[in-house]
């Protein structure tokens, strides 16, 4: 049987020793115990751990570097590297059956904001979008004080689309429930 991949963004600055690295490492194998693999850029930090804690699990991880940027790092069991960033963007939202964005800077924002957009625009199959509430709550209550006039859909307020979250449980939780 072929396990769903969820995407994992996040800051790719935290080494190990840092409680970031130790959460994504948790998380990586927490969602390879419940049969998932993972799917990330392929580099250091959340995407490292992830993909850490997933091989450790039992699951595999798929790390879509883009060309020339650097190395992978060990733990990814698959390549599928990128041309540029808009190639990397595109293959982890079509693998995800499910995206956690984790705290992270400019880059986790833009992944965020991408596949949140699609998903609101109905560009991307319907799947979950966690967001580590901690700490993006700042940013989901902002969007949220906007008023309708500044360009939301009536009826669809893109805040639906999003599950915020503080712990792993509850992206299990909510795993456990959904089909694959």
């Amino acid at each position: 049987m072929d396990r769903p991949y969820i995407a994992i963004f996040g800051s790719s600055r935290v080494r190990p020793g840092d409680p970031l690295y130790a959460l994504a490492e948790e998380l990586g194998f927490r969602l390879a115990q419940a049969g998932y693999n993972v799917c990330n850029g392929g580099y250091g930090g959340v995407m490292e751990a992830s993909a850490r804690g997933c091989r450790r699990g039992g699951g595999r991880a798929l790390g879509v570097p883009i060309a020339g940027s650097g190395t992978p790092n060990a733990y990814v069991d698959e390549l599928a590297p990128a041309r540029d960033l808009w190639e990397r963007l595109r293959t982890l939202v079509e693998t995800g059956s499910g995206y956690v964005v984790l705290p992270g800077g400019t880059g986790t924002l833009l992944e965020l904001a991408m596949v949140w957009e699609l998903a609101y625009k109905g560009w991307a199959r319907s799947a979950p979008i966690w967001v580590w509430e901690p700490f993006w709550g700042p940013v989901l209550q902002r969007i949220q004080s906007e008023p309708a006039s500044e360009g939301l859909a009536p009826g669809l307020n893109p805040l639906d689309l999003l599950r915020p979250v503080g712990t792993i449980e509850e992206i299990l939780i909510d795993l456990s429930g959904a089909s694959r």
